[in-house]
């Protein structure tokens, strides 16, 4: 086994402690919440990401706020049935949504976190 393997594999070991230790401790956490889709394609494709509940409110605001104001931009130029605004209104807008958004589910991952009192990731 060479070292990537074993780092994978210790890695999916990490993520099912997460998971068992979450259903201990909340029990009514849902799974979107504790690893989203795009993690758990990410996980699979090899990629190490921390989970939300395991990130700091920023870094989850910054990732979460730039996916969404990519993809409603992209969702505008595509997409027929949504008008799209003029250039400077329209990343505006997308920004200001990707604000929005991001401090909510930010601050959702924020208040679980501390409800739950998850140790740091390098912990698990």
């Amino acid at each position: 086994m060479t070292n990537e393997e074993a780092s994978v594999e210790d890695f999916n070991s990490k993520i099912a402690r997460m998971r068992k230790d979450l259903a201990a401790r909340g029990g009514s956490l849902s799974l979107s919440l504790a690893a989203p889709p795009l993690w758990r394609i990410a996980w699979r494709l090899g990629l190490k990401w921390t989970p939300p509940l395991f990130r700091s409110f920023w870094v989850n605001a910054l990732a979460f706020g730039s996916v969404w104001a990519v993809v409603w931009l992209i969702a505008w130029m595509y997409l027929p049935f949504l008008p799209m605004p003029d250039g400077v209104a329209a990343v505006g807008s997308a920004l200001f949504g990707g604000l929005i958004f991001a401090v909510v589910t930010a601050g959702v991952a924020d208040v679980h976190r501390k409800r739950l009192q998850l140790p740091h990731w390098r912990r698990y």
